[in-house]
C-alpha cells in the first residue's frame, strides 16, 4: 500500500512539473511571437510611411517644378511684350 501512494505521489508530482513546464513554455513561446509580430508591424508601418513620404515629396517636387516653369514662360512674356512695348516707342 506504501509503495502504491508512494507512486501516486509521484506520479501526481510528475504531471504537476510537466503541466507548469508546458504552460511555462507555451507563455514563453507565445511572448517571443508576440516580440516578433510586434517588430515586424513596426518594420512595415515603417516602410510604408517612408513609400508615402517618398511619394508626396515627388508630388511637392513635381508641383514646384511645375509653378517654377509656369513663372518662366509668365516672365518671358513679360520680357517680350516689355520689349514690344519699347519698340513701339
Amino acid at each position: 500500500m506504501a509503495q502504491i501512494r508512494f507512486f501516486r505521489k509521484i506520479g501526481t508530482q510528475l504531471i504537476a512539473i510537466s503541466l507548469l513546464f508546458s504552460v511555462f513554455s507555451i507563455i514563453v513561446v507565445g511572448m517571443f511571437f508576440l516580440l516578433a509580430s510586434s517588430k515586424v508591424l513596426k518594420n512595415e508601418i515603417g516602410m510604408r510611411n517612408r513609400e508615402i513620404v517618398r511619394q508626396a515629396a515627388g508630388q511637392i517636387s513635381e508641383y514646384v517644378q511645375d509653378s517654377v516653369r509656369e513663372l518662366r514662360v509668365m516672365a518671358d512674356l513679360a520680357g517680350i511684350f516689355h520689349s514690344d512695348i519699347k519698340a513701339q516707342e
